[in-house]
């Protein structure tokens, strides 16, 4: 009883600190690497804690970024990264799910890759069937039009790639989601 009273502690915990970041970012136009990258390691550790740790993440920080001085705008990357979870690693039947937020200059753009080794859209779609599409389409609709929006104002936009990893017999390694921020 005392370890599931010291789980709900620092499930709680976890919890209040990912809806103070979330009330005070939603508020910002920008923020830096550094922010993202704590407000997505909340983010990951609460739902590593509520999928049992069936999963693993990593980031990748280019050398040269400057974590505290690139911006970007905030929790972008969080529905892709909830979506390789839910729908890639959650059902995942052997191994245990990695993901890896790799972030890289490149031409001067700043380059944010979301790789998972989760089932795949295709294997994740059959597994659904139909019931869940509205939520999911829902999700990324309201991204999509997020990016929208956010490119309006800006000179050059917001780029975002899926990419379905496969091996050379077809089978699914996972999902990658590249985001590309123009102009950093």
């Amino acid at each position: 009883m005392e370890t599931d009273v010291k789980v709900a502690n620092r499930f709680i915990t976890v919890f209040s600190r990912l809806i103070r970041k979330t009330l005070d970012y939603s508020s910002r136009d920008e923020i830096t690497i550094q922010d993202e990258k704590e407000y997505l390691s909340t983010f990951l550790s609460l739902e590593q804690m509520r999928f049992e740790n069936k999963f693993e993440y990593f980031f990748n920080i280019a050398a040269n970024i400057e974590k505290n001085e690139i911006r970007i705008p905030p929790m972008l990357l969080q529905p892709y990264i909830e979506n390789a979870i839910r729908h890639g690693i959650n059902n995942k039947k052997d191994g245990t799910g990695k993901i890896i937020i790799t972030i890289s200059l490149k031409n001067n753009n700043l380059i944010c890759d979301i790789t998972d080794n989760g089932i795949g859209r295709l294997a994740s779609e059959k597994l659904k069937g139909n019931v869940h599409l509205e939520y999911q389409s829902k999700g990324m609709e309201l991204t999509a039009k997020r990016i929208e929006l956010l490119n309006v104002n800006r000179k050059f936009p917001i780029k975002v790639s899926i990419t379905d990893l496969i091996n050379t017999e077809g089978n699914s390694l996972g999902t990658k989601v590249t985001l590309v921020f123009p102009g950093n």
